[in-house]
């Protein structure tokens, strides 16, 4: 990628479609008939100040990539005006500002899946005050009892992560002339590839998702700026230096409604906003809507790939990916964590939770196996799994498997194999993966990763969902063919089961004892003449040889019986530590030496 800084917007259509979508966004008379005029309180920027007169405002919730970890709140909770309140703007966004109960209650909600972004609407009363970053909560209002859902309002993936998508790119410059050095030409290969960038957002979504998923590029060349395909320019009215998040990103969105002549999203699936910088509320490289179409980018952070598709993981309904410390972006095994921060380092996907939320693109290759039973009900099960990079070529077999725990939160378990789509992918490179996750993995909820496993290694979960019993995950086999695919073979199973039959030792042949000798007969002696009587004493009876035996046969030589076949021991929990030196990163014990997984 070029460096290179814009705002993008991302379109949803079909492909036969695109030559009338194009007509559409150059006459606006085809779109909301609206054109949205400046409001006489800010100059056309949403910073408008007064009492609402719509009685209630949607939900939204902003998640900020922080750039170092814990340094700043990632979680904003705040709500769409109505437009008829933003002179006939939509998008605009406000803070909450409210009572601490107000804000604890907003809060509860949100982490006990009540509110939903987008679909959540809060009733604060007609004549509510806002200012130009916040609504102002009447002090009586009962958050609990002001909300409800309205799931017409809802534009998660506008209909779903298939089809066509086309997008948009906006370039923001401030009114002191500040922007991004990266030309429009350079943007727009950055992010949809349309000169020599090979790794970026739209080549990128459509590898993971197996062409599923298509990224259309254009808005029409009356809008384009200097020929850049998919590219718009808007300058505000407003400084981006002392500035907040939000009234930056308001005047954005007044001024590209301005220029296109209607309402957003309009047709578009994402709008993503590039800007010179941050001087106000920083701490964040990049921050996105949970549901919705429109997230932002500051400085170089909008062309590196791992970033945007991190973002516009963010509009798909996705949250972030824990790692084994339990912190909330160090699952490096999947781009939901802390992303690939580089230009052309950007090949890897997302992990196995996430992968059986995307409703879509694996939906043939995703399993549930029914473990919340216990051992009672749940029969040893071995799995075969391909990673997501060679779904295409699985031939049947899983990507993504969901142990069903009979609680909201569940296991899932991949086989991360680093190759095509996948090959830059940053931790446990061809290793199994076990991960949980929330709101039965169907909808928004943080991700943790729990083990990594190479082949030989197990995992227990010493008191699985509801049933009180050890389930153990292990890895007995994993292969990384080339030609693909490379498959991982995993048994899970109660207790000390084991997903292979034990059997039988073999019996051993009868043995013979030691053969009895046939009887032997004396060789035949001639008599000796009989000399006459003698008056001595008499001559004794002939004696007889002993008999010859025959050769003596020993008994037969029997291999000794093979033994019971020994079932794989399940290894024990691998040990963590801290690894001096490697940003405190987690490390396992392996085969008697310490091995640094990243």
């Amino acid at each position: 990628m070029h460096f290179q800084a814009s705002a993008i917007l991302v379109f949803a259509g079909i492909l036969h479609c695109t030559h009338s979508l194009r007509d559409n966004l150059r006459n606006p008379a085809k779109q909301d008939q609206r054109r949205v005029q400046g409001n006489s309180q800010g100059n056309g920027n949403g910073r408008k100040v007064g009492q609402t007169q719509v009685e209630e405002c949607a939900v939204v919730v902003a998640q900020l990539l922080a750039i170092e970890p814990g340094t700043i709140d990632d979680t904003i909770i705040e709500c769409e005006m109505d437009s008829a309140d933003m002179d006939g703007y939509t998008g605009i966004v406000r803070q909450i500002n409210g009572t601490p109960e107000q804000v604890a209650s907003l809060k509860a909600m949100w982490k006990n899946g009540q509110l939903i972004p987008g679909e959540t609407m809060l009733k604060h009363g007609a004549g509510a005050s806002y200012d130009e970053e916040a609504i102002h909560l009447p002090p009586g209002l009962v958050v609990a009892n002001s909300v409800r859902q309205d799931r017409t309002r809802r534009r998660l993936q506008n209909g779903g992560l298939t089809g066509l998508k086309p997008m948009l790119a906006v370039r923001v410059i401030d009114s002191v002339g500040k922007v991004h050095p990266n030309s429009p030409a350079a943007m727009s290969d950055n992010i949809f590839g349309t000169g020599t960038d090979v790794v970026n957002l739209k080549n990128q979504l459509e590898a993971c998702s197996f062409g599923k998923l298509e990224i259309g590029v254009g808005v029409g060349a009356s809008q384009e700026v200097d020929g850049a395909p998919g590219m718009i320019e808007v300058t505000l009215d407003i400084e981006l230096v002392g500035n907040s998040r939000s009234a930056i990103l308001n005047a954005a969105k007044v001024k590209v409604q301005d220029l296109l002549g209607h309402s957003l999203p309009g047709p578009y699936e994402q709008i993503m906003f590039n800007l010179q910088g941050c001087y106000q509320d920083c701490g964040w490289a990049a921050y996105a809507y949970i549901n919705r179409w429109d997230s932002v980018y500051q400085g170089n952070y909008y062309y590196m790939t791992g970033v945007q598709v991190h973002e516009l993981g963010h509009n798909f309904g996705l949250a972030h990916s824990g790692g084994l410390d339990g912190a909330t972006y160090t699952d490096h095994t999947g781009m939901m964590g802390n992303p690939l921060y580089s230009d052309e380092t950007g090949k890897m996907c997302y992990n196995a939770a996430k992968n059986f939320q995307i409703d879509g693109w694996y939906n043939d290759a995703k399993r549930t196996l029914a473990t919340n039973g216990g051992s009672s009900s749940f029969i040893p099960t071995e799995l075969n799994l391909v990673g997501v990079a060679e779904y295409d070529i699985r031939g049947g077999r899983d990507v993504t498997v969901k142990l069903e725990t009979g609680t909201s939160t569940d296991y899932f378990i991949g086989y991360n194999r680093a190759t095509g789509p996948n090959s830059q992918n940053d931790e446990a490179d061809n290793e199994v993966t076990v991960t949980t996750s929330g709101n039965n993995g169907v909808s928004y909820s943080q991700s943790f990763l729990k083990a990594t496993l190479q082949q030989g290694e197990s995992y227990t979960i010493n008191s699985f969902g509801t049933t009180g019993q050890a389930l153990t995950i292990t890895a007995t086999a994993i292969s990384t063919a080339i030609p693909g695919p490379g498959v991982a073979t995993v048994c899970v199973a109660y207790g000390t089961s084991s997903c292979t039959p034990t059997t039988p030792p073999p019996t051993p042949p009868p043995t013979t004892g030691q053969p009895t000798p046939p009887p032997t007969t004396a060789s035949p002696t001639t008599p000796v003449p009989t000399p006459p009587p003698t008056t001595g004493q008499p001559t004794p009876s002939p004696t007889t040889a002993p008999p010859t035996p025959s050769p003596t046969t020993g008994a037969p030589t029997t291999a000794a019986p093979t033994k019971f076949p020994t079932p794989q021991p399940t290894n024990p929990p691998t040990d963590v530590f801290v690894c001096s030196g490697l940003w405190g990163g987690e490390c396992k014990s392996a085969n008697g030496g310490n091995t640094c997984v990243w």
